[in-house]
């Protein structure tokens, strides 16, 4: 639905040019909606950062891990 948006709203950002493709992605009306799309897709990330918040969060072990990446990487290769 928000791919349509975004091509519908080429005709009004360059309408002598793709005067043609507007009415094929939802006419005049659509493009007025873009702007709703994008509230909601905003809010819906907000909520989705919530929900991974607790995951994403940096441990001791993630420090540990850290300090230990040089020696890691130069381990003997077997």
């Amino acid at each position: 639905m928000s791919s349509s948006a975004l091509f519908s709203g080429f005709g009004i950002y360059l309408p002598w040019l793709f005067r043609w493709f507007t009415p094929i992605f939802g006419g005049a009306r659509l493009p007025e909606l873009s702007p709703w799309f994008g509230i909601f897709f905003v809010f819906f990330f907000g909520l989705q950062m919530l929900n991974w918040l607790k995951p994403i969060m940096w441990t001791p072990a993630d420090t540990n891990w850290m300090s230990n990446l040089r020696g890691m990487s130069a381990a003997k290769k077997t």
